[in-house]
């Protein structure tokens, strides 16, 4: 098959330089409104971007209020007849009395029982 014979797989294009720059031309002038549509719309977002230093300190402002205002509320009343805590950590078995309240049993009763449990 010659360059001169036509196929019906090949493209049936123009090569005329002039076409595709008209073409080139219509397709500008009809995206042009479209551009200039876009161009002069504000986005929704545009109030909150220059709002946005200000909320983000507020939105700070209020969580450590939060956090203040729940943190006094919040707590167990501790009474006067309470003993404090320090007494309670004994030198001999400071990691045991740091974890377990002085109510429940030692971790020695606990590991016996478990072995007898186990026999």
């Amino acid at each position: 098959m010659t360059r001169d014979e036509q196929s019906a797989f090949e493209p049936r294009l123009p090569e005329d330089p002039g076409y595709w720059a008209a073409l080139a031309e219509r397709i500008t002038d009809s995206a042009s409104p479209v551009f200039a549509e876009l161009q002069s719309h504000s986005a929704w977002w545009g109030a909150l971007d220059r709002l946005g230093p200000a909320l983000g300190i507020s939105a700070l402002a209020a969580s450590v209020a939060t956090v203040v205002l729940l943190s006094g509320s919040g707590a167990a009343a501790t009474s006067p007849s309470d003993p404090p805590a320090a007494p309670t950590v004994t030198p001999t078995n400071l990691v045991e009395n740091a974890f377990l309240p002085p109510s429940m049993p030692d971790v020695i009763t606990l590991m016996v029982l478990a072995n007898e449990e186990s026999q």
